[in-house]
């Protein structure tokens, strides 16, 4: 996968990041992923799944939702069900919360038993293909990759990344010198 090169595929990603309080009970993060799993009902949504943060990963959870178009990703953002999800038990379980919009350079991936989300921030003088090259030799380092550069203008990650494997997907050791780098790993779910 060369992201440089590929054409941008129409679809979209988008990320949230959550680092959970600590008092967060099982119980409550089934009940985020739930409402999160509700959300493949909203016009434009192709698929939604949650990685579950396991070993050196910087958040507790990641929600992944594909989105048919940067049309639809507008009217995702805005929906009231996507802001309750937000605003309702997410808000009150997080410390702390990232995301990111990004234009896919090639179709969605089928989910796997694990997965992996890797998102860089960048200077503004980083060039985009710097970005697509680093997510283009992580990708390549993986049985199933998505990735793409950033859509708006104020976003604090400028490419983000998600990999799905049969096993669990290790903290890349090198490839991302002068990047911020924040990663989660570990299992995968999707709405059956």
């Amino acid at each position: 996968m060369t992201l440089g090169g590929d054409q941008p595929s129409g679809k979209v990603l988008h990320v949230d990041l959550i680092l959970l309080r600590e008092d967060i009970t099982s119980d409550a993060r089934e009940a985020l992923y739930e409402e999160a799993a509700a959300l493949t009902v909203l016009s434009g949504v192709l698929n939604v799944g949650a990685i579950e943060g396991e070993g050196a990963s910087d958040f507790d959870l990641a929600f992944f939702f594909v989105l048919d178009s940067l049309a639809s990703l507008e009217a995702f953002g805005t929906d009231q069900r996507y802001v309750r999800f937000l605003h309702g038990g997410l808000a009150r379980a997080l410390r702390s919360f990232g995301g990111a919009d990004v234009q896919l350079s090639a179709g969605f991936e089928r989910p796997r038993a694990y997965g992996a989300c890797l998102a860089l921030a960048a200077t503004p003088q980083t060039y985009d293909w710097q970005v697509s090259d680093a997510l283009s030799s992580w990708c390549a380092s993986g049985e199933s990759c998505m990735a793409g550069l950033a859509v708006g203008e104020r976003q604090r990650y400028r490419g983000v990344g998600i990999m799905f494997a049969s096993g669990p997907v290790p903290r890349p050791a090198s490839g991302f010198e002068g990047f911020g780098l924040d990663f989660i790993s570990g299992r995968c779910r999707v709405p059956s």
